[in-house]
């Protein structure tokens, strides 16, 4: 009875180890005015497939929107990446989520950040009519402060202990490719395919004057290494980049035709 019952629970602790840390997600959120969410990006999770709109993660009361992304918290990811979108002229009351930075893009709120071995829960309070609720408005002032100066912090901690080895500027994913010459003839082929972190690393890669690692990425776009190895192995498949072992190291640069 005692060998019966210590393998039943040895099975569902099995069981709880294998489901643990089986999910990541590399997504982004783009909230319009009637609170429908488009989710476009990469993940394993049912709730978080790409190319999806959905309203089941907004609610609204009165004047105040809620977005609420939190999933169960057995639900353990190996790592999350987010960056979410407010609508035009939306202004935040709150954002509670383990780590976030917000900046201004296109004159929309965007809010980001990442998070490894963790559930997801991320929960943003907003409105439209560009007024913060008054009872918040202290408390999302302080949050502001200290977040900025904790990535100020971070930023600087990082560049101390080790400088990038290349100098190549970091070029978001919206912004054109101006050198065309050296391009694989097959990159037109893919580029409306590429996600958006897809489109960030190979810009960095095509503009840099000698083959970048995996780390500099890493750096520069402020990622996990496994999210920027995930989306730097589609492009090695997709024939757009390919790696050089130079000692102990792997270098990227464009696919030579």
């Amino acid at each position: 009875m005692f060998r019966t019952n210590f393998a039943v629970l040895a099975l569902f602790l099995l069981v709880g180890m294998a489901s643990a840390g089986t999910y990541y997600a590399d997504i982004s959120v783009d909230l319009d005015p009637s609170g429908s969410a488009y989710i476009t990006g990469v993940s394993n999770h049912l709730s978080l497939q790409p190319d999806t709109s959905t309203d089941a993660f907004t609610s609204k009361k009165g004047s105040t929107w809620l977005f609420n992304l939190t999933l169960p918290k057995q639900d353990v990811f190996s790592d999350y990446v987010y960056a979410i979108d407010l609508p035009l002229g939306a202004s935040v009351n709150y954002v509670k989520a383990d780590a976030f930075r917000i900046t201004n893009q296109d004159g929309r709120i965007h809010i980001s950040g990442t998070d490894a071995n963790d559930s997801m829960s991320i929960v943003i309070q907003y409105q439209l009519d560009g007024i913060q609720t008054e009872d918040y408005s202290i408390y999302f002032l302080a949050a502001a402060v200290f977040a900025i100066l904790g990535i100020l912090a971070y930023m600087v901690s990082r560049k101390k202990k080790s400088a990038p080895e290349n100098e190549t500027p970091y070029i978001p994913a919206d912004e054109p490719l101006k050198r065309e010459a050296g391009l694989p003839e097959n990159y037109s082929k893919y580029e409306g395919v590429l996600t958006d972190r897809q489109k960030d690393i190979f810009n960095i890669i095509s503009r840099s004057e000698k083959p970048v690692n995996q780390s500099y990425l890493c750096d520069s776009l402020q990622l996990p290494k496994s999210s920027v190895s995930r989306n730097v192995s589609t492009l090695v498949d997709l024939g757009l980049v390919e790696k050089t072992r130079i000692g102990m190291s792997t270098f990227l640069s464009l696919k030579k035709e």
